[in-house]
């Protein structure tokens, strides 16, 4: 190509400032409307006028020429680049050449086209994330609210449910104890008649803290093992029964005012909740009354003799062959 050198009054054009359009040559062309000089204007060669705007990519009709010399008319209005139908290559900031399409021809300055990208003004929206094989096994648990369990200290909670009033429920006993003298904190009461006490011989098993029943046969026999005793059906205030096992004093006995204290308080127990408290600066039981409860005792519905064989039926003698006499015999 054809290389030409403008004159020291010619001016750039191309440059990134909006008003033209930059190409790979930067070609210098008179500057026209610095001097608007007849010796200017007759300088310029049209050859270089004609060369110049062909490489910038503008039409040779964008500048128009006088019919008389042929030299480009210099208040004639010169076309905007950007009005060729063709594809201008146009250079960013970054020196990255873009591909933008011409608008339809017009008179107007098309601004410089927009940098690719997201646009101006809208917010971009975070990616969606992968979808990874873990997560497609273990998908995330959905967010549960979570229930309290109720207050155990809301009256509402402690009110007692009403029963069902078709439901009876019956208490089975299946053994009833044998007690040398009730609990130190136990308040008990003694059934009242003939039928609910007897009087019989009882030996003590020491180590175990256990009563054996003898049978009258075998009384004259096992006198010196045992001691008679009288035997009271009691109950406590719980509603639990048991054997009282009041031991009979005898006379010039050692433990005899014990003996008999308890034989006291038992009597008392008839009709009064009884509390025995040991006292050993008298040598006896001090008998105490409660005054606060009114209630009666529950008694088991069950007879005397029934109650007898629920205490001693794996403790009742009635063979001197009976394994706890050989063992205090030493024979096994």
């Amino acid at each position: 190509m054809e290389q030409h050198y403008a004159p020291e009054n010619a001016t750039s054009i191309g440059n990134n400032d909006g008003n033209g359009i930059e190409s790979n040559n930067r070609t210098q062309v008179p500057n026209h409307f610095n001097e608007m000089t007849e010796e200017n204007m007759n300088a310029v060669d049209p050859t270089i006028t004609e060369d110049c705007t062909t490489n910038a990519g503008v039409s040779n009709s964008a500048a128009p020429v006088s019919d008389e010399t042929g030299t480009p008319e210099p208040f004639a209005p010169i076309s905007s680049p950007g009005s060729s139908d063709e594809a201008v290559g146009q250079t960013n900031t970054n020196g990255d050449s873009e591909a933008s399409e011409s608008p339809s021809s017009n008179s107007e300055s098309v601004p410089p086209t927009r940098k690719r990208g997201w646009p101006k003004g809208k917010a971009r929206k975070k990616p969606l994330p992968e979808v990874t094989a873990d997560v497609a096994r273990h998908p995330p648990v959905e967010k549960v609210t979570p229930t309290f369990a109720p207050d155990p200290f809301d009256p509402a909670n402690l009110k007692i449910r009403a029963r069902d009033s078709g439901i009876t429920v019956k208490k089975v006993l299946t053994t009833i104890p044998a007690k040398k003298k009730p609990g130190r904190q136990d308040f008990v009461r003694t059934r009242a008649g003939a039928d609910w006490q007897v009087e019989t011989l009882i030996i003590e098993d020491e180590k175990a803290n256990n009563y054996y029943a003898v049978m009258p046969a075998l009384h004259d026999h096992l006198a010196q093992k045992g001691f008679t005793a009288l035997l009271r059906l009691a109950v406590t205030r719980d509603g639990d029964p048991f054997v009282w096992v009041l031991k009979m004093p005898t006379t010039g006995a050692h433990y005899e005012s014990w003996y008999q204290s308890a034989l006291d308080g038992a009597t008392l127990a008839e009709t009064e909740w009884t509390l025995l408290e040991t006292n050993k600066g008298m040598g006896c039981y001090d008998i105490n009354v409660a005054e606060g409860i009114k209630a009666e005792p529950q008694w088991p519905d069950l007879p005397f003799k029934e109650i007898l064989r629920l205490c001693f039926k794996d403790r009742f003698i009635d063979s001197l062959d009976h394994p706890f006499l050989q063992r205090l015999r030493g024979e096994i």
